[in-house]
Parts: C-alpha cells; structure tokens; sequence
C-alpha cells in the first residue's frame, strides 16, 4: 500500500531524509494545504525547535516550506529565524539579515522571504543585476550590515548611491559580469534576441522566468534600441517557445482567485514583477469587491495590506478606474485619512510603506482627496514620508504649508527648509535659528519612527559648519555668545556633542575661535552644571544597576535552567505517543512558547538599558529621574515619592519608575506646578530635592 501524505509527514518529525523533505515539498507544490497537513507540518517544526542543530536537511526544509505558504504560518515564522541563521557566513550581521529577509515580518508574504533568501545566498560583490525598480543595470556593492544597505556602481565603477537591501533581494535579477553580458547590453543597434535571451539564462545566478526576461528586455532597449512598437516586433518575431525547465515552478497564482485582502495582497506581492495593465473590466470589479472587504475595525495588519495592495495596483489599473480602488465605507477615510491627528493604523501604514508602494499610494491619496489633503497630512508626519509626499508637491505649495505655521517645532520642517534652502525666500530661512533647531532635536513623541527627523537635524548640527552658521546667524560676537550660553543651558544634547559643537565653532572663522577662546566664554563654559536626564530617548531605558544585575541574572536563570528542563519535558511527552491526544506534550509546548517568548523580551529590553547609580544626577526645580518629589493633593493630604528608573518600582518604599502612571505624570514638572495624577487625583508639586545618599547605596 503506497504511503500517503500524512505517512510523509509523520515519519519526518524525526528524519533528516532529504529525499522525504523533496517528496512533501512537490506535493505542496501541487496540492492544496489542507488541515492535517497543515498538523503534520507543525509536528515537524517543533521537532525542529526543540533542537534545531539536529538535522541539517530539516533546517533547509524549514526554509525552503515558505516558498509554498500562500497564508501565513505563525509557526514557519518562528522557526524561520533559526533555520535562516544556520546558513548565514560569520561576515553576515545575522540580526540585520534575518529583519532584511522578512523573516518575522508579518507584511512579508513567506514566498518573498524565500525568494529574498535565495537571492542572499548567491549575492556577491561584483555581480550585475537588473532593478525592476529602477529598471536599469547597475554593479552590486559592499553590504552595511549595520543598517541593511548595498552600495551600486555602474560599469565603469563608479559609486551610484546606496540602496536598502530588502528592496534589492525582491526587486533584482543577479547576473555574473561577463563580457557577453555587458556587450549586449550597452549594444547600440538592434541586439539579436536569441543571443539575449542565451546570455540571460547563461549568466543568471537564479533562473529567470520568460516574462522576467522579456521585462529585462524591454527597460533594457526601450527607448535605447527600439520605440515600444518596434520592441513588441521584435519580440514576438521568430518567437521560439523553448521549455525552460530552469525557471522557477511558481505556485498557480491569479488576482481573480484571490478571495480576501490577504490573498490579494500575497499574490500581488508573488507576481509583481509580471503585472500587466488591466483592462477587463469584470477584473478591475472583482478587484474593488476585495478591497472594500476592509473595514473601519479591521486590524492594523489588514490596512498595510490593503494600502500596499492599492499601491501594487496603481501602475496597471487605468486612471479612470482608479477611484473603483477607493473605500465605500466612509469611516475607513477616518482612519486611513484622519483630518486632524494621525493615529497608530494610519502613522503605521504610511510609514512601512517602501519606496515605490509609498510613492503610489501617495497619488492615490491625491486623486481621491486632492492636493488640499496632503498639505494638512505633511505636518503630521514623521520624516521618512517627507521626500515621498514632498516629490508631488512643489516647493512654493510646501513653503506655504510652513509660513501658515505659528511656530515650527517639527525637525521634519526644518530639515526641508534646509535641504531646499536655494529655493526658498529668506523669510523662510530666518527660521531656522538654533532657539527653534535644538529644542526640535530632543522631540517629546516617543518610538524609532519619531526619531529619524531629530537624528538628522542633529546630524546636520553636528557635521554642517554652514549649517552651523546659519542658525546662528553671523559670527558677530553677541550671536555666538548667545548661542553657547543657550547651548549650555540646553538638555536638547549631550556634554559630548556640545563640546562637539563649541570645537566647531571655533574652526568656522578666527573671529569665531577668539570669542570661544575668551575669558568670557571660558567662565561660562566652566560654569556649566551636569544635568539629569529628563528622559530616556525610544531606544533606550535607565535603571539602577541592582535593578540591572537582577535582570540578568533571572536571564541567564532562563536559559541556563527553565528552558532546558521545558525541553527534557517536551522530549520525554512526545515518548508517550500519539502527539495530537498528548496533554502532556500539549502543556510542556505552551510552557516552551512562554519561556521563548520572556527570553525574547528579556534579551530586548537589557540590550538597550542603561544602569546608573544616580550619584550624577542633578536635581533644580525639575522632576527628573532621580528626584524625591511631595506632592500636595487638593484634599490637603501630602505623599512623598521617589522617582527612579525603569525597573525600580517599589510600592511599600514609594520607588516609583518613571514609566508608571504616576512616572510619566510628574516627570518634567516643576515646583507649583499642578498634576493631573492618576485615580482621578490632582495636587501640586509642592518639593523637588535629589534622592537621599542611603536611596543611592541601595541602589548600587
């Protein structure tokens, strides 16, 4: 009797049978994925998780499964990291990989990590590629593991830009850079197609499909070689079907069978690069009906979806279809337009959006809610959606939507105004002066996305002289004295990065080095006191070191103790039979998914906290980290707390971090100043003074 599928299944949780692996992979390459399939293939992923060393075959199994995962698999995803990691090289920044691929990225469809992970394994410095984004050829350069970038140069070796590497795995097709390839591609008559389509194939690293190629084809000599007329004669001229048993076996794909958003947008994803203008009118209907499943409640998830799916379509729905891609329902514009401030789904959605999906969903915006919409949308958002937003603005309409401000504190605003200075009146450039630059760099949103706009400004203050010079205004002596003496009462930098900039200006002009040499800037300098943190930035927390030792020990307790004995746990349920009616096993999993999780969290937070042992702290008339505060309640009653760090909460002694409630209600206020507290209570600040000296020994 032939074995079945789920035979398959059942005897590869514990084999390393490349052969079986091959044999499930071709079934899911033709079936359906169906419920005990889906069991099966979860048996064998945690088999793989309890001991992912244990069979390399496995690992590439692992992998090589999200090349057939249309839905997501939560499981996959976890297991993928893992599994991806294994083949990485030591020069690899593995961290930076596994975010580059979209391993954990649920926006990621998991056929796209695949075909980003395949992509990596055959990168090398040197090669040629083809962008679909750019549609132009172009050499690949070093990766910056640091950031997840790849530097480009042309043929002749020189440096183009840099561009993000996510985009360069999804959007190139790798070549290896022969004289063949590069002849026939700078070719300047007519180039014989047959020798083009034999070079392609010839030099690909992966296999290319023939649409692939024929797209390659087309940004490659149209209009370099041919009109587009011309190129379609050509093209199918003497055409000769040839089976390409190379190219890749896509999964039987096709935007009329998608039923939900999520299905759309995978397949969308899948055949980006083969998308042609839609025409069929009965398509661009089946279309909108999948669009408009979304809905005011939907979840964050399923709105980037719809967004990047509207995006994905732009270039190949015709512009008077374009409005049949816009919500029925008016509340989902609330959330995905919001008029006055932005919220989570909206600021999410926009900001996770790449490059060219931000780009054309910025001209859907446009053609359904006009020009007016995006001069009110500009304002509220962070800085990584400005060049997209901007590049359909003109500058005069932008320099408009700044005047109309009362007062600019966005680094986002300032940043334009910079970076557009030579177009601008010089009433627009007078605000950029130091009193509204600095504040704008210590920004009080929180979060990584708020704060790509305060690193740049501060990026320029720190390495432009004339931008230096700008926000001062001249080098005459009082404007310099003002700025040093603003620079030093300022908590907007660090010590480092004001001495920083004090060395700077003095190298701007020798009139600038005499004023900083003076006797009068001397005395101030000296006379600076070292100032508490205010606050912790997005990416960083502080604590005490007992606080910090404490979260490390119970770190190392959960990898050195729990989490061994949760997987002697799961090994010996899975000995006491059928997995699937093993309640044992069943708990043992839900305990090993916990203590992964806590791990994960663990590992996060500690990496980016800071321990102190408060003895620097400064206390004025500020609440700070690192102050003992009363508070005077309106009912007469008075409390007193100690305000200290992130992990240092203490109820009965009255340590209170400053992420409570009660934390982030005092911190930044002063004496007199009311509160609104948390239960409904209000008071007044009634005393600031640095926590005692016996505070400070117990918190060593």
């Amino acid at each position: 009797m032939p074995e079945t599928i789920t035979d398959h299944l059942l005897n590869a949780i514990d084999s390393n049978d490349k052969a079986l692996f091959d044999l499930i992979l071709n079934y899911l390459q033709d079936n359906a994925l169906s419920k005990e399939t889906l069991e099966g293939l979860t048996m064998i992923i945690e088999a793989f998780l309890e001991n992912p060393s244990a069979a390399q075959n496995r690992t590439a199994f692992i992998v090589d499964l999200s090349k057939y995962m249309i839905n997501d698999f939560e499981l996959l995803r976890t297991a993928l990291p893992i599994a991806i990691k294994s083949f990485l090289s030591s020069e690899i920044n593995k961290t930076t990989a596994v975010k580059v691929l979209g391993a954990k990225n649920k926006s990621v469809p998991l056929p796209i990590v695949h075909a980003r992970f395949n992509a990596l394994m055959k990168l090398k410095k040197g090669q040629c590629f083809h962008n679909s984004i750019s549609r132009n050829w172009a050499i690949a350069g070093d990766i910056d593991w640091m950031i997840g970038t790849i530097s480009v140069y042309d043929f002749r070796n020189t440096y183009i830009q840099d561009i993000e590497l996510d985009s360069f795995l999804e959007k190139s097709h790798m070549f290896e850079r022969t004289e063949k390839l590069e002849k026939i591609i700078l070719i300047k008559g007519k180039p014989d197609k047959t020798s083009f389509i034999d070079i392609i194939h010839s030099s690909a690293v992966l296999p290319v499909s023939e649409a692939s190629i024929k797209s390659i084809a087309l940004e490659t000599f149209v209009p370099k070689n041919f009109t587009l007329p011309e190129f379609n004669i050509w093209w199918e001229s003497s055409l000769e079907k040839k089976s390409d048993s190379s190219a890749p076996v896509q999964p039987k794909l096709d935007i009329n069978s998608a039923r939900s958003i999520h299905e759309l947008h995978t397949i969308l994803r899948t055949i980006e690069s083969s998308l042609k203008l839609i025409t069929d009118e009965k398509v661009i209907t089946h279309i909108s009906e999948v669009l408009n499943q979304i809905k005011p409640y939907s979840k964050a998830k399923d709105y980037l979806n719809w967004v990047e799916s509207i995006s994905m379509l732009m270039p190949i729905i015709p512009e008077g279809a374009v409005n049949s891609l816009a919500p029925k329902d008016l509340k989902v514009y609330d959330v995905i337009w919001p008029k006055d401030e932005m919220n989570d789904i909206c600021l999410n959605t926009w900001t996770q959006l790449k490059a060219l999906d931000l780009t054309n969903w910025i001209v859907f915006t446009e053609k359904v809610l006009g020009q007016e919409y995006l001069k009110k949308a500009l304002p509220l958002l962070p800085w990584k959606v400005w060049p997209a937003i901007c590049s359909k603005l003109s500058v005069t309409f932008v320099e408009s939507i700044i005047e109309e401000a009362s007062k600019i504190t966005s680094a986002e605003m300032l940043i334009w105004i910079w970076k557009n200075k030579e177009k601008l009146g010089s009433d627009t450039l007078s605000k950029l002066s130091y009193s509204v630059v600095i504040p704008a760099i210590y920004r009080s949103k929180t979060g990584a996305l708020w704060q790509a706009g305060p690193k740049e400004l501060r990026k320029l203050l720190l390495d432009s002289p004339e931008f230096l010079l700008q926000i001062i205004g001249k080098d005459a002596e009082e404007n310099v004295i003002n700025f040093i003496e603003y620079l030093n009462n300022s908590s907007a930098l660090t010590s480092v990065d004001k001495q920083s900039l004090i060395v700077k200006l003095s190298r701007l002009s020798q009139k600038t080095k005499e004023i900083v040499n003076s006797d009068r800037v001397k005395k101030m300098i000296a006379s600076k006191q070292t100032r508490a943190p205010q606050s912790p930035n997005s990416e960083t927390y502080i604590t005490s070191y007992k606080s910090f030792n404490s979260k490390i020990k119970e770190l190392q307790e959960l990898i050195n103790k729990h989490i061994p004995e949760n997987t002697e746990a799961i090994a010996v349920a899975r000995a006491h039979g059928d997995l699937r009616e093993n309640a044992e096993y069943s708990a043992a999993k839900e305990r090993q998914k916990f203590l992964n999780e806590q791990r994960i969290i663990l590992e996060s937070r500690i990496s980016s906290t800071q321990p102190t042992d408060f003895s620097d702290i400064q206390v004025n008339d500020t609440v700070v980290i690192g102050s003992t505060i009363e508070i005077a309640y309106d009912d007469g009653k008075k409390e007193v707390f100690h305000i200290l760090g992130a992990w240092d909460s203490d109820p009965a002694k009255k340590y209170v971090s400053y992420e409570t409630e009660l934390g982030r209600a005092v911190t930044g206020k002063k004496v007199n100043e009311k509160v609104a507290l948390p239960d409904s209570k209000s008071g007044t600040i009634a005393s600031i003074a640095k926590i005692s000296q016996s505070i400070i020994e117990e918190l060593k």
